[in-house]
């Protein structure tokens, strides 16, 4: 019985065919194709055996997937990009026209995506206006750590300073939970009375404030219970004529002034 031929496969007798006469490439080639048939798969540098591995892919593997910490981290970040989609376009075009589409657009994100995570546009400026109170109350929290220690006439400058510009910041967001009747719609969700809760925290920090500078001597303690309500107005005033487009100097002057008409009517006199 005849021998068989040995083994030779396509892409053998291709290369051996593209070789020069030599028949170098095809013995090179020949112990590739015997090595994969053997099941030692082998590569050629320059007529030179070079032995490798292979790693086959399972493609019934299953795909890697996220943690959950990672899955909370893109969560958020989305949702933050969200709310400062959401406030821009508010500050271009108000509370009562602002529009979903336009937010996704902002965002880069689908406008699905933007009901995964809020529940209508009622819900969406409602968690806008929550944030801006949290922020609010962070801004004045760690203004207070700042200046704490200093004199008081240092620590009433670093808390105006702080309500400015924090409201410079984010003045269509105020200035919506301000002075649009749409907020009490937000009440609800918002836990009820939202731009009155900014309000009073800034009242708070005014009286603390006032305390101080009367138990420091920087402030007369006749009506000191008033101090902390005077303090308050001024800078309230300040700021509603502000976010009305009215006394728009630099906010450095703004604070001097807020400073020295408080100091004024509340100081020892000068």
């Amino acid at each position: 019985m005849a021998s068989r031929p040995p083994f030779r496969s396509r892409l053998e007798r291709r290369s051996c065919r593209k070789t020069s006469s030599h028949g170098e490439g095809c013995s090179s080639k020949r112990l590739i194709a015997e090595s994969f048939h053997a099941g030692t798969p082998v590569t050629v540098i320059d007529n030179r055996v070079l032995a490798i591995s292979i790693h086959k892919m399972n493609l019934n593997s299953p795909a890697p997937r996220r943690s959950p910490r990672l899955r909370a981290r893109l969560r958020e970040a989305t949702e933050r990009e969200i709310l400062q989609a959401a406030e821009t376009t508010l500050a271009a075009q108000g509370l009562d026209r602002l529009n979903m589409n336009d937010v996704a657009a902002k965002a880069g994100v689908a406008v699905g995506t933007i009901y995964n995570y809020f529940r209508d546009r009622d819900a969406l400026v409602g968690a806008l206006f929550r944030e801006r109170r949290a922020a609010f109350a962070k801004a004045l929290a760690d203004a207070a750590g700042a200046c704490a220690g200093s004199p008081f006439a240092s620590q009433l400058t670093c808390f105006v300073r702080a309500v400015f510009a924090e409201f410079d910041a984010h003045s269509a967001s105020f200035r919506s939970s301000f002075e649009s009747e749409a907020w009490r719609k937000h009440a609800p969700a918002g836990g009820g009375r939202g731009a009155r809760r900014v309000m009073r925290q800034m009242e708070d920090r005014a009286r603390e404030l006032a305390e101080r500078g009367v138990a420091e001597g920087a402030l007369r303690p006749d009506r000191a219970e008033l101090h902390g309500m005077v303090l308050f107005g001024v800078i309230h005033g300040l700021l509603a004529q502000r976010l009305r487009g009215l006394a728009t100097m630099p906010i450095d002057d703004l604070v001097g002034l807020a400073v020295d008409v408080f100091l004024g009517g509340a100081g020892f006199p000068r």
